[in-house]
């Protein structure tokens, strides 16, 4: 009998290398797992994938319009929420960068696959790879790599986008990619490249818009769309067409859409027509927030640690939305004046800092000034007399004193009247009185919330303590914390080359400064200000979205006025000061609470109207997310999912034929020895 032939060198080369894909493809979190030594477990991933971060990673020179050394960048994950891209730019993403995206678990198998077999292209990355490799990992073309360093980048970048996979969906890993992006001139995100390129947030950006922007990527330098330089025009244009034709045939934008957004893409881009925006534009994508502040404060820490030349990444605790409000409520102070801001979280994590003008000045006064903070630390003496009680009198009188005499500030600071209104008015002489029968417990108190005492107890009320609005909201965090003063907190992690783990940082346990039952005490006293008739009331705002306590505070004739309070979600303290007498009148603080009031009336409304609707923030995607809306679409999905399947098939074949044996040879009976004839 024949034996079986065996396979062809040709059929046995393209087995291997399907076996090497296959094996590939099963070995992907195995190897990841091995190369992920130094990078953030899983946990330590969850919480950073939601901080803001200061890399240097990216940009190895000064940016436009600014001077020095090495520059950083500013990278924010939840800068835009889902609701600000419009539906016509989540399509572009999906369509032109990634349109097996709701099919794969991270690491799009199939192009792998594919990219082992002889004669495919390789597939590029996902976008939840982009979002592994922006966010975390070092570009091995800036850092000097060599090939195997470029292989180690790519395992962790795998392990990062399966673990990214397990930690968000895919809407919230979109909405990362979305606000990351580098698109060109020094710009990261979708939404300040909008605003520069086509003068327009991101949500309002049609199909041609997004087109043009997606296509941009991964060179938009390259492909820059303004018509002082045709050839770059004309390769934006192109670009902007295969997005065009790729959201097409997906079902992502009609037939018309389609016509209307190429013949815009001729009119604008093919005749020039788009002009470069001014300067000023630019440098306002280039830093929609001021963040240089809380990276400055960040700095600080890094140095405690030993890691100021060592971290690349830094990852904060920053709130760019609410950076953004912090930097406008500081913003254009009285002749004269000067203005700053301090927002700290719940477990006093730094939100936001402002104050001026950064290029103007870098000197930080959010941590670094020394002023008076006026009624401000009448709270502090206010929970002495509650702990106190038994010895303190059952009245309270606002008669002229003996020895220090204070005057009142208002002819409502009557006698008789109790501690909580005399807290609401900022009337001195009560509290003088306070301090007088305990002075060292007074003392004691000033010096435990972490603010500058005075000599002298008695001046507690009237100005004596010193401070700055970090340490000042800091105090009133450990109101709402039930007693318990924390250090703010700025740093969630520092990373270094191949983004190796320096430095993780929890919220600290925090020092009780107060019982819980003063503390709870003091906070509801402390509505008493904002309540209806006192200056404080103005940072309820004018749309009263929220509840808000806190209390003003001025001294020193009017050159230093405070706003201390805190609304749900946040405490924030902000400081007007002046350095003489009659600039800038900023009487019983109103300034400062009006100006927290604006942040209130920022913030708040919306998140309460959309909280009201069936209880879940809205958001758009519905072209994209509907994946089983188009036969293209459908198909990408279902590849995606049997891709796997197909992987260990193949894996099947090829072992079963490379381990073959030929069969030997049925064996021949011998003949019989012939028998001699008798």
């Amino acid at each position: 009998m024949r034996s079986p032939k065996r396979p062809s060198r040709r059929v046995t080369v393209a087995l291997s290398i399907a076996l090497f894909g296959a094996l590939l493809l099963v070995a992907i979190p195995w190897a990841g797992q091995i190369a992920s030594s130094g990078l953030p477990d899983k946990a330590q991933l969850d919480t950073m994938l939601g901080a803001c971060q200061v890399t240097t990673v990216f940009e190895a020179a000064p940016r436009p319009g600014e001077t020095g050394g090495k520059t950083d960048r500013l990278l924010c994950p939840d800068a835009v929420g889902p609701t600000g891209f419009s539906e016509p730019l989540l399509s572009a993403v999906v369509a032109s960068e990634d349109e097996r995206f709701l099919g794969h678990r991270g690491v799009d198998d199939l192009a792998v696959l594919r990219s082992a077999l002889p004669g495919f292209p390789g597939g590029g990355s996902t976008i939840t790879q982009q979002v592994a490799r922006t966010l975390f990992l070092n570009d091995e073309r800036l850092m000097g790599y060599e090939a195997p360093g470029k292989l180690l980048r790519k395992l962790r970048e795998w392990h990062l986008s399966l673990a990214i996979e397990s930690l968000r969906d895919k809407r919230q890993i979109l909405t990362i990619y979305l606000n990351i992006a580098p698109l060109g001139n020094g710009i990261v995100g979708f939404d300040p490249a909008a605003r520069y390129y086509f003068g327009k947030p991101a949500k309002a950006l049609d199909v041609m818009e997004a087109a043009t922007l997606v296509g941009m990527l991964p060179q938009p330098m390259n492909r820059q769309p303004f018509g002082e330089d045709a050839p770059k025009a004309a390769s934006a244009a192109n670009a902007a067409d295969r997005v065009i034709a790729k959201m097409l045939a997906l079902g992502l934008a009609t037939p018309e859409e389609a016509k209307d957004a190429k013949a815009k893409v001729t009119r604008l881009l093919r005749k020039g027509r788009l002009a470069r925006p001014s300067h000023d534009k630019l440098l306002e994508a280039l830093r929609p927030v001021e963040y240089r502040r809380v990276r400055d404060f960040a700095r600080l820490r890094l140095e405690e640690l030993g890691l100021s030349d060592r971290a690349t990444r830094v990852f904060l605790t920053m709130d760019p939305e609410l950076q953004g409000l912090a930097d406008r409520a500081t913003a254009k102070p009285p002749a004269g004046a000067e203005m700053a801001g301090v927002v700290l979280g719940p477990k006093a994590e730094v939100l936001a800092i402002a104050g001026g003008t950064y290029s103007t000045s870098s000197w930080n006064p959010a941590w670094r000034a020394n002023r008076s903070v006026g009624s401000v630390a009448k709270p502090l003496l206010y929970s002495v007399a509650i702990e106190r009680a038994a010895s303190m009198p059952k009245t309270w009188s606002t008669a002229p004193m003996k020895g220090y005499n204070p005057a009142e500030p208002n002819g409502l600071c009557r006698s008789g009247l109790t501690l909580e209104t005399y807290l609401k008015h900022s009337c001195n002489r009560p509290f003088v009185a306070i301090a007088a029968r305990e002075p060292q417990l007074a003392a004691e108190r000033v010096r435990a919330f972490g603010l500058h005492m005075p000599d002298n107890p008695l001046l507690i009320a009237t100005g004596g303590v010193h401070s700055n609005p970090m340490d000042v909201a800091a105090a009133y965090t450990a109101l709402r914390n039930k007693g318990v003063l924390r250090r703010p907190r700025v740093l969630v992690a520092a990373t270094g080359a191949g983004g190796q783990m320096l430095a993780f940082e929890e919220p600290a346990e925090g020092q009780r400064v107060l019982r819980p039952e003063l503390a709870e005490a003091v906070r509801t006293a402390l509505f008493q200000p904002t309540s209806a008739g006192g200056s404080a009331e103005l940072a309820k705002g004018h749309k009263g979205a929220a509840a808000v306590w806190g209390k003003t505070g001025t001294s020193d004739d009017g050159r230093d006025a405070w706003f201390v309070g805190s609304t749900v979600g946040w405490t924030s303290a902000i400081l007007a000061w002046r350095e003489a007498p009659g600039v800038g009148h900023m009487s019983g603080g109103s300034l400062s609470a009006a100006r927290f009031g604006l942040m209130v009336d920022a913030y708040w409304p919306d998140r309460n109207w959309t909280a009201m609707q069936d209880g879940r923030l809205r958001d758009g995607g519905a072209a994209v997310y509907g994946w089983w809306a188009h036969p293209q679409r459908l198909l990408n999905w279902m590849a995606a999912k049997a891709t796997t399947v197909i992987a260990i098939a193949l894996l099947a074949l090829a072992i079963a034929l490379l381990t073959g044996r030929r069969k030997s040879p049925d064996p021949v009976e011998p003949e019989p020895d012939a028998v001699p004839d008798l």
